[in-house]
């Protein structure tokens, strides 16, 4: 009976370091898991910021997009303007090279008939030079 009470204290001991290994080991795992945990949660806020940091700078990039479009409208069109005047330009331009050629071919025609008229005198004072009186 001595024997199985010692066979039993050394077994209850033995059990009883096992345990305490078992608790320990456990104790470690949980304080490693909570260091994780603890880990992870800082990885995640600091996840998060950098998730609004860069919605804000995609937001910033968007509203540049919007700019730059709303620009190029307004390029089309100031370009489309400058199109048309420059279509008005040509037209003017032609319109008073073709009034230019008339008045210089008047020109010529009231040479013409200046001449004519200077001639035409010339002969009347050859004529009224003839009647004396």
């Amino acid at each position: 009976m001595a024997d199985e009470v010692r066979s039993l204290a050394s077994r209850t001991q033995q059990s009883t370091s096992e345990i305490r290994t078992m608790i320990e080991q456990l104790q470690t795992g949980v304080r490693q898991a909570e260091s994780n945990i603890k880990d992870s949660r800082s990885i995640a806020m600091t996840t998060a910021e950098e998730a609004l940091k860069a919605n804000e700078i995609l937001e910033s990039i968007r509203g540049a997009i919007l700019q730059i479009s709303d620009m190029n409208l307004q390029i089309a069109t100031a370009a489309e303007q400058q199109s048309a005047t420059s279509e008005e330009i040509n037209c003017n331009t032609t319109n008073i090279r073709d009034i230019s050629q008339e008045v210089s071919n008047g020109a010529v025609e009231q040479v013409g008939y200046a001449k004519l008229m200077k001639q035409q005198v010339q002969e009347q004072g050859i004529q009224l030079n003839k009647f004396k009186v």
